[in-house]
């Protein structure tokens, strides 16, 4: 039910990527003109990042002042193992392939990871990365 759950919650954001990068942007030029005025003019309303106010007073348009992105990754591959070979303290390989076969052998991943960031300034972005991985193989193998 867990692993459902971070499913529909990374669907719900896959949107979100689209339009991920993000960068402080002077507005130059006479074509922009009408657009450099409008930000000038208009009350920035966040907090963050500090000098915030003064970089919209000059004309910088600024990205959103805290965002977070989340990952969700899930694998499950088929192993292939054979020609399974076996030495000691560098010496001669011994073949095992008579010996012992596999049947099957599976591995699975889970990882999560969600990073957090924040302006601290118009042009430093601060942010962590908080993420968790569970993996695991299952092999089925026996004696010839």
């Amino acid at each position: 039910m867990k692993i459902i759950t971070l499913l529909i919650i990374s669907f719900l954001f896959i949107g979100s990527y689209s339009f991920s990068q993000v960068y402080t942007n002077k507005i130059v030029g006479a074509k922009n003109q009408a657009l450099k005025d409008s930000i000038e003019k208009t009350e920035y309303p966040y907090l963050l990042p500090i000098w915030g106010k003064q970089a919209a007073k000059k004309g910088y348009k600024l990205p959103y002042s805290a965002g977070i992105g989340m990952n969700y990754l899930w694998q499950k591959s088929d192993l292939v193992i054979d020609n399974l070979q076996v030495g000691f303290n560098g010496g001669e390989m011994y073949s095992l392939d008579e010996i012992i076969r596999f049947n099957s052998a599976v591995s699975e991943t889970n990882a999560m990871n969600i990073r957090p960031d924040f302006w601290l300034f118009p042009f430093l972005n601060v942010y962590g990365i908080i993420a968790f991985a569970k993996t695991s193989t299952a092999i089925d193998a026996g004696v010839r």
